[in-house]
């Protein structure tokens, strides 16, 4: 993909009581036009495509600086994070429920959720869901 490349933004910061202040604030993008749609809803997402390894608080001070318009919940950056990384299966999951859903792949998630835990198979449904993605990624890949 090649060397990220560093991208001042100038911002204003309206809030606070001293008025509005102007900060530069470094970027990494890998998407030319990514600054081009700092104003609108989509930045964040663009901000995540272009920096997947970024951690979520670094990503939502890029966002703050950017505006108060573009503040996100933590909970929803790290949702919505996971859009943009090859998945994988999760640390520390059952290699029984791993096994399991590579046999139930045309199930829904709650069913087989619902079936690990009739078995007394720990696994939650976003593991499962994980699991779920992570196996769908390696057979598309194949």
């Amino acid at each position: 993909m090649g060397r990220p490349k560093l991208s001042k933004v100038d911002v204003t910061d309206g809030r606070g009581l001293g008025g509005a202040k102007n900060k530069t604030v470094i970027v990494q993008t890998r998407i030319p036009d990514i600054l081009a749609y700092r104003d609108t809803p989509g930045f964040a997402y663009l901000l995540m495509a272009a920096n997947p390894d970024a951690s979520v608080p670094v990503l939502q001070s890029v966002l703050d600086a950017v505006g108060p318009h573009q503040v996100h919940p933590e909970t929803w950056m790290y949702k919505r994070r996971e859009l943009f990384k090859v998945p994988s299966i999760p640390k520390g999951v059952d290699p029984r429920a791993i096994q399991f859903v590579k046999e139930h792949m045309g199930e829904p998630s709650w069913k087989i959720r619902k079936q690990l835990r009739e078995r007394r198979i720990k696994c939650s449904a976003q593991q499962v869901h994980r699991i779920w993605m992570a196996i769908w990624h390696s057979i598309a890949k194949e």
